[in-house]
Formats: C-alpha cells, sequence, structure tokens
C-alpha cells in the first residue's frame, strides 16, 4: 500500500484529525499555533485562530464545537464564535494534548508537561453540565482516547509508556480495570489512535513513520509506512468511512519543510459508533472514532507496478501462516526472480510447503530461483563482550555480531553479485521484518553497500526500509550501541 499526500504542508504540529459530515469533512488542528484547520471537497483548506494551544477539538451535536485548549476547553457556537470555559489549572508548565468523546457525549482530554515531566499529567473529562472531573491522574504524554463499536471498552496512548491501554467502560462507572493492550514493538512512540468497525486499533507511531493496526485481541496485524518521520494520529472519513486520515509533525525536526495530511483508502471502515465529536450537552454525533495529530494527509492504495523497481533492490519477505499458492501470487507479483532462504533452520511442521526440501521443489517449478545460505540465518549465540549494547534483545545482539564475522561478509558479497542478475528476495519465517534478522541484513546492505532495500508485505505493499535508530557505521561494518532513543515528542 502507497500514502497519497491530499494537502500542501500547512502546519507546523498537525494533530487531532476528525471527520464529520456537520462541519463538512476534515478538521484538524495546528496545536501549538492555537489553530483549528479545515479541508473541504475542493481541497481547500481552511484555518481558524482559537487559542494560544489548539488539542483538540469535536463536532457538537447542536452544531458548532468542543476544543481543548491550552489550559481547559473551550465551546464554539453555530455563528462561529469561541467562548473559553475556567481554566482547569493556572501552571504555565502544562497543557492539553489529546481528546476523545465517550459513548455518553462527555468530552475527555489529556494533558502533558511541556518538559514532558514523567507522571506530570492527568486526564480530564468535561461533561454536559460543564463540570470537569479528573478520570486519570500520574501520565506523562496522554495520547489516542477512542471506544470499541460496541462503547464497552475504551483504548489510550501514554507515549512514553510504548504501550496502548485498554480500560472497561459503563456510563455510571466510567473507565475502569486499566490493562495492557498492546506492547509496541521496537521502542516505538504511540499516539493518537482509531477504531474501525471490525474493533480494530490503528495508532500513529511517532518515532516509525509509521500507522499500526491492532486486531480486538491486540495482535498486530497491518502497518502503513507513511513518507514521513513523524506521524502523529489519524481518523477514518469520507463518505463511507472508507479512507483513512494521517497527519503528521516536524515538531522538533531540524527540516523546513511543513508536513501536511495524507490519506489511504483501504478495504476498512470507521465504526459508526465512534464518537467523532460530541460536546457538553448534547450526545454524540455518528462519525469515525479518531484522535490524533498531524500536519500533513497521507492516503494508502495498493502499490502498483511502477513500485516493482528494478534489480539493483533487494526485497524481504516472511513466509508467515501464507499458503503455496499465496506465496506464489506475492512473489510473482513482484516480479521475484530468486528466492534466498535465510533461516538457519528452514523447517516448519505447521507449514510444510514451507521447508527448505519443499520450496526447493515449488518455487522453480512457478519460475522462482530457489537457494539456502545457511551463512545468513539467525538464531546465533552472543558473543562475549558483545559491542553492540543498543540491542536490548539478546536475538538480534547474536546476530549482530555474527555480522562481524568474515562468514557473514562473503555470504553477503555473493548476495549483492546475485542481485546484478537476479531480482532476489531474502525470506525468513516472520512476517513482520522489524521482529525478524532480516531487519538487520537490511541494515547492512543499506548503509555499508548502499543497496536499496524494500520489505515485502502480504498484501503486496513495498515498505522502504528504516535503520535500527541505534545503529552507526564503523568502517565496512555496523556497530549498534547508540542505546535507547531519546523520548523527545514535544506533544506527541
Amino acid at each position: 500500500m502507497d500514502v497519497d499526500q491530499v494537502t500542501d504542508p500547512v502546519a507546523y504540529h498537525g494533530e487531532g484529525p476528525v471527520w464529520s459530515s456537520r462541519w463538512g469533512g476534515l478538521r484538524w488542528v495546528d496545536m501549538l499555533a492555537g489553530d483549528i484547520l479545515s479541508l473541504d471537497e475542493a481541497g481547500t483548506v481552511g484555518r481558524r485562530h482559537v487559542g494560544s494551544v489548539a488539542a483538540a477539538v469535536r463536532p457538537r451535536r447542536g452544531g458548532g464545537a468542543v476544543i481543548a485548549v491550552e489550559r481547559g476547553f473551550a465551546l464554539e457556537d453555530l455563528d462561529g464564535s469561541v467562548a473559553a470555559l475556567p481554566e482547569i489549572w493556572s501552571s504555565t508548565q502544562i497543557r492539553m494534548n489529546e481528546g476523545g468523546c465517550d459513548p455518553d457525549g462527555r468530552f475527555y482530554c489529556g494533558s502533558m508537561a511541556y518538559d514532558q515531566r514523567p507522571g506530570a499529567a492527568s486526564v480530564y473529562r468535561l461533561d454536559p453540565d460543564l463540570t470537569v472531573t479528573v478520570v486519570l491522574s500520574d501520565v506523562t504524554i496522554s495520547n489516542g482516547l477512542e471506544w470499541s463499536p460496541d462503547g464497552s471498552r475504551a483504548y489510550s496512548n501514554d507515549t512514553a509508556t510504548h504501550r496502548i491501554d485498554v480500560f472497561d467502560y459503563d456510563s455510571r462507572a466510567g473507565l475502569s480495570n486499566r490493562r495492557t493492550f498492546a506492547e509496541v514493538p521496537d521502542g516505538g512512540w504511540p499516539d493518537g489512535l482509531t477504531v474501525d468497525v471490525e474493533g480494530g486499533v490503528w495508532t500513529a507511531i511517532a518515532n516509525g513513520g509509521a500507522v499500526q493496526r491492532y486486531r480486538p485481541d491486540g495482535v498486530l496485524d497491518e502497518v502503513i509506512e507513511v513518507p514521513a518521520r513523524m506521524v502523529t494520529a489519524c481518523t477514518f472519513g469520507g463518505e463511507h468511512l472508507d479512507q483513512l486520515f494521517i497527519t503528521t509533525s516536524r515538531e522538533g525536526l531540524t527540516e523546513t519543510r511543513t508536513p501536511s495530511p495524507a490519506r489511504c483508502s483501504g478495504r476498512r471502515r470507521g465504526s459508526p459508533a465512534g464518537r467523532s465529536g460530541s460536546s457538553p450537552g448534547d450526545r454524540p454525533t455518528a462519525g469515525p472514532g479518531a484522535t490524533g495529530h498531524g500536519a500533513t494527509a497521507w492516503s494508502r492504495c495498493r502499490s502498483t507496478p511502477s513500485d516493482h523497481a528494478g534489480r539493483d533492490v533487494l526485497l524481504t519477505v516472511g513466509h508467515g501462516t501464507a499458503s503455496q499458492e499465496e506465496l506464489v501470487r506475492l512473489l510473482t507479483d513482484a516480479d521475484v526472480e530468486a528466492v534466498v532462504d535465510v533461516r538457519r533452520f528452514p523447517g516448519s511442521r505447521r507449514h510444510p510447503h514451507a521447508a527448505r526440501d519443499a520450496m526447493a521443489r515449488w518455487l522453480p517449478e512457478a519460475g522462482v530461483g530457489y537457494r539456502w545460505d545457511e551463512r545468513l540465518g539467525g538464531r546465533r549465540r552472543p558473543a562475549e563482550g558483545s559491542p553492540h549494547t543498543g540491542l536490548r534483545h539478546p536475538s538480534f545482539r547474536a546476530y549482530a555480531d555474527h555480522m562481524d564475522t568474515a562468514e557473514f561478509a562473503t555470504a553477503v558479497g555473493e548476495l549483492l553479485e546475485q542481485l546484478t542478475e537476479q531480482r532476489s528476495v531474502i525470506l525468513c519465517s516472520e512476517s513482520l521484518w522489524w521482529r525478524c534478522h532480516r531487519r538487520l541484513i537490511a541494515d547492512h546492505v543499506t548503509a555499508v553497500h548502499g543497496v536499496d532495500v524494500r520489505h515485502l508485505f502480504h498484501d503486496g505493499r513495498l515498505a522502504h526500509h528504516r535503520m535500527t535508530d541505534v545503529t552507526r557505521v564503523e568502517g565496512d561494518a555496523l556497530v549498534y550501541d547508540g542505546g535507547e532513543p531519546t523520548l523527545d515528542l514535544g506533544d506527541a
């Protein structure tokens, strides 16, 4: 899947996209500018200034909007006038950051300290009678609050925890029984989130250039790569709620380019039960359940043949649970001419067609070459005194040690020579490339040899490789000693 840019760069720190037919489509915020942006059918972007900070906005059933501003809430009336409610706190060190509406029409917004001080933030609820209640405290960077299609569960991100939490919800008790829904892999920073009609949870990964979808059971099952470094939020929109709008930011980045929103068209739909907005005194309006951030809108489509570059591109793929027929179709659609199996022990009891001997038979029958290269296989033993201290997982650290050997260098040399003759893919068993040692192989050939590496997903998408954060090049080798990335999200 690809992502298409919807607008020109229009904001510094875009956040909180939400779709509502009541106001004619998409709105989002340029948070630190204190502006609310809108996108009409003609693609024209409008801008309204509402305060020093505009953290989140949702439509009111009777018209207008409810807005989270720097230190509290404000109400927009039908005529467009904005009236601020009394400030909730007086400190200039803390501000609002992310919000959403519950099934009973109450508006929530979480805060954060400007310096991201741990535990300094809270989540507040604004009731129809304009009373404000603290519903959650000891938060660091409050993000992504949205409800399941049946309204029985709520999902929330505290970005600094690297996880998505889930709560039970009912009208009287509110949020209860907080627990971990999913751990975001590879130290990802979960930002804004939304929920689709199937109960899938989509969350922006602020430091990962992607949006991830988790099934209702918390299993990661889809990733949308976005051509932007800081992805802040997403929401479903369009007439049928079948387009995923994604927002981005350049806050804290060195580029001068201003981010803009994007849109994806896909198979899934936003939940009609989602709260795209409600307000004090109103019941929630129907619409996509979305929260998040972004200045750029992007959109997802199936990859086209033009995405399938020539033989100088190295592809990677994991067979996962795909059938023999599915793998043949996937590889041939991607114009793959040869498979290099980089599994150390290439067998599979659950999927016998993925065993080494089986693949060596049916792949050539399908017109695709096959060879097994144990020298590139994983499952290595770590070396004593490994310099790759930035890799937390022992198996990755052990493979990084193997990458320092002459055996690995020789195998990579032969792989790159093969690329000049055949469009090739390295194959392992894990579907998700960042959970597999082929991630480190991709790091090496990208940084040391300048090869364009792309990861092939089972739906046909090709995603450009992203280097592991803790990597540095030393001669003809990589050293993973960069330590943990610094959490510097501003108001992610």
